[in-house]
């Protein structure tokens, strides 16, 4: 949806049905046509014009939109194409606050119990 997403080249392989060698010179021709950016130490794609295409131009303040697509693009912050999906999308999609995301306010609820205290009726 966002331009933004995971893509292994064996995956790109087995989903094409391109061998290796192929498949990587087809991705290539794409990068050099400006289509798209591939990062190999991240296997990372950037499809620059795709949340434009997937989602709209602009997208109005209220758009229920626009949490899906923070949603999305948080997962990427660590990618070398996360600013640049930012510099593309800030504007358009109102995405000033997916700077402010921090780690959750709550603490996270473990399901276990502490595991230095016995369970009950264990006799330890």
């Amino acid at each position: 949806m966002i331009g933004l997403y995971y893509l292994p080249l064996v995956l790109l392989c087995e989903e094409t049905g391109i061998p290796l060698e192929g498949a990587t010179k087809a991705l290539q021709s794409l990068i050099e046509a400006h289509f798209c950016d591939y990062c190999p130490r991240e296997q990372m794609i950037w499809v620059p014009e795709m949340a434009r295409i997937q989602i709209a131009d602009k997208l109005a303040p209220s758009d229920n939109r626009i949490k899906g697509i923070i949603r999305e693009a948080s997962k990427y912050r660590k990618s070398r194409f996360f600013n640049e999906f930012m510099n593309r999308y800030r504007q358009a999609f109102h995405l000033s606050s997916l700077l402010k995301i921090e780690a959750p306010s709550k603490p996270i609820r473990r399901g276990f119990k502490d595991p230095t205290k016995p369970r009950a009726g264990t006799g330890a």
